[in-house]
């Protein structure tokens, strides 16, 4: 075990030069190293160099830039970062855990970073787990990014995240990059990750994730923004998400309950390519209060000898949709030699509940595409908008819808607007 810095607790840290801490294992022991350790710190400051390392041969190997884990009040009450944190975590043996993070820490008043911080972990062993994370905590309070936070991982079961909140942050801005990658036979990679919620979201800088995984069974997550809830979404910046594998699922934002507000005039983007591929532009299971795009959406769904669905933007409810942009979304599947029965869905805009309105300025193009030697039988489902208990609709822009299939035996669905059990609404097209 090494600490470049370690105490119980630390008032206020203040470094302004190099830090570093490295542990090699060899043998069946574990290496552990931490640039600076408290339980908990009142301010911390770096405009220096803090760069950590642990490697092992036959046994984990843990490695933190800054590690303050308290589980009672803030672990650090402010942090301010505008020099560089570097971790890395390197382990080789059979059935090993590999745990990497720039910083881990219980609770965060005040997070701002305007430097550089990266972590990196990786394995060669089989069976190992792998974990990075940038940012690693359980809450932060308010969460300012306009440097650079990344993490990388590689080895059998994989995870990583840029920022990895798992509770919840209360105010988001970033006006960076953050990024998270991620290969091994089976990865989950997020750039922002909330288990709980975000209050309010705001991006004008770039979010992305990345991953892929080789091996035959191997399943594939990524997700630009990961989030049970967040009150308020603003993006006028990038967020994306590509994923490959064999069974792969990918969103640019994907919220599991619900999202108050949300405004993109910026990009997100999502697309995935593997056997049996999901991806969502943006996405809440329950519901969106209030939608607006004048930016891009596009989400893009490639799959071979398997099911392919692409959404733009998928939702349980939504209040109200404003489309000025564009919203863009293929899907396709390639079958080499198969005999079962395949599915392909591609949807501009589908909402399985409810939504009062929605008016569309801009541009919904959607595409469907099936192509390879022999299938049983697919089916394709296409519509620029799949709506249902539908209030009003006005479009006077663009909504387009294309399919193509080169088998006899296809069953194809396809419309720029379908209505489901909507007996009172109001449907009008100028576009």
């Amino acid at each position: 075990w090494v600490n470049g810095v370690g105490a119980h607790s630390i008032g206020n840290f203040v470094n302004s030069g190099n830090i570093t801490a490295i542990a090699n294992a060899v043998g069946n022991g574990d290496a552990v190293a931490k640039g600076v350790k408290a339980w908990e710190m009142g301010n911390f400051t770096n405009s220096g160099n803090i760069f950590v390392a642990a490697n092992a041969t036959d046994g984990n190997a843990e490695a933190y830039g800054v590690w303050a884990n308290a589980t009672i009040g803030n672990s650090i009450g402010n942090f301010d970062n505008s020099g560089s944190i570097l971790a890395t975590a390197t382990a080789t043996g059979n059935n090993t855990e590999v745990d990497a993070a720039g910083v881990r820490a219980g609770s965060i008043g005040s997070f701002t970073n305007s430097g550089s911080i990266s972590a990196s972990a990786s394995a060669t062993g089989g069976d190992a787990e792998v974990y990075a994370d940038g940012v690693d905590v359980n809450y932060i309070s308010s969460f300012t990014n306009n440097g650079s936070i990344s993490a990388s991982a590689t080895g059998n079961y994989v995870e990583a995240s840029g920022v990895n909140a798992e509770d919840s942050i209360g105010s988001f801005t970033n006006s960076g990059s953050i990024s998270a990658s991620a290969s091994g036979n089976s990865t989950i990679v997020d750039g922002v990750y909330a288990g709980f919620s975000i209050g309010s979201f705001t991006n004008s800088g770039s979010i992305s994730a990345s991953a892929s995984a080789t091996g035959g069974d191997a399943e594939v997550y990524a997700d630009g923004v990961d989030v049970n809830y967040i009150s308020s979404f603003t993006n006028n910046g990038s967020i994306s998400a590509s994923a490959t594998g064999n069974y792969v699922e990918a969103s640019g934002v994907n919220a599991e309950d619900s999202i108050g507000s949300f405004t993109n005039s910026g990009s997100i983007s999502a697309s995935a390519s593997g056997n049996s591929t999901i991806v969502d532009g943006v996405y809440a299971g329950f519901s969106i209060g209030s939608f607006t795009n004048s930016g891009s959406i596009s989400a893009s769904a490639s799959a071979t000898g398997g099911d392919a669905e692409a959404y733009g933007i998928r939702a349980g409810s939504i209040g109200n949709i404003t489309n000025n942009g564009t919203i863009e979304v293929y899907a396709q599947s390639r079958f080499n030699n198969s005999t079962g029965n395949f599915t392909i869905t591609s949807i501009g805009v589908f909402v399985r509940n409810s939504i009062n309105s929605f008016n569309n300025e801009g541009i919904i193009r959607v595409n469907a595409f099936a192509n390879g030697t022999t299938a049983n039988l697919v089916n394709i489902s296409a519509f620029g908008a799949d709506l249902t208990n539908l209030g009003t609709f006005d479009n006077k822009g663009l909504i387009e819808v294309n399919v193509k299939s080169l088998y006899d035996n296809s069953t194809i669905n396809a419309a720029a607007l379908s209505v489901k059990n909507s007996s009172n609404a109001t449907v009008t097209n100028t576009g």
